[in-house]
């Protein structure tokens, strides 16, 4: 019995979320941070069959005091790019995640941060919270939707769905109406969290893990028994 408790009260340890006052990054904010994504390039907005597929990646390499390296790796076939990129957890350069204060703007609705970046040329911005499927099922998503026209981009409409927890890019669409084009690329693979842990989730998890202990020891003290006789 005693074995019994002690191992109760690690398992319950270990379920239990881990939070602090002091945690002011976001949580894709540290070194080994990777994000894996397939793309699909479509020639024909009706077309359903890809022309071609590549991937593409992005991995943290360095954390301190805010400041971070990543790496990205684009193949497409046999072609490799490598670039060596760096930025702040205010500004992510180029790293497909938002900051702390961006994700709390899409929270509260406010997309007026959206202004000091976008290229001129944009008609309309507009901001929906919906569910986006990903390799670990649904997760909740604020999605941009950006309609554009402009002599270098041409008329096309972009959208971009980041996790409404850890504010990663999940996916993006560009439709290309003036050269009849549509480019898809959805994240593949994650080690950052996208979604937030329900308390139901603890429970239920916690609940499996007591089952697995209950059998364990129970034929544990089976084997013992018909080991003595």
């Amino acid at each position: 019995m005693k074995l019994f408790a002690i191992i109760s009260v690690i398992i319950l340890i270990s379920f239990v979320p881990l939070s602090s006052s002091e945690n002011v990054y976001p949580a894709w904010y540290f070194t080994g941070a990777t994000l894996n994504f397939t793309a699909f390039n479509y020639h024909g907005l009706e077309n359903t069959t890809p022309s071609y597929i590549w991937n593409f990646s992005y991995r943290v390499t360095f954390t301190e005091n805010g400041y971070f390296n990543y790496t990205y790796i684009n193949k497409i076939g046999n072609k490799v790019t490598f670039y060596y990129g760096n930025g702040t957890v205010n500004d992510t350069n180029g790293f497909p995640a938002l900051n702390i204060t961006d994700l709390n703007f899409l929270s509260k609705g406010n997309i007026s941060f959206i202004n000091k970046v976008f290229l001129p040329g944009y008609k309309k911005i507009e901001l929906k919270v919906v569910n986006v499927s990903t390799f670990l099922g649904q997760v909740r998503s604020y999605e941009l939707i950006y309609e554009e026209s402009s002599a270098l981009t041409g008329q096309r409409t972009i959208y971009l769905n980041y996790s409404s927890y850890s504010g990663i890019l999940l996916n993006e669409n560009i439709i290309n109406y003036q050269s009849n084009n549509r480019t898809y690329f959805i994240i593949t693979y994650t080690n950052i969290p996208i979604s937030k842990t329900t308390i139901w989730q603890v429970l239920i998890e916690f609940i499996v893990a007591m089952a697995f202990v209950i059998l364990l020891l129970y034929f544990i003290r089976r084997y013992r028994k018909i080991d003595y006789f």
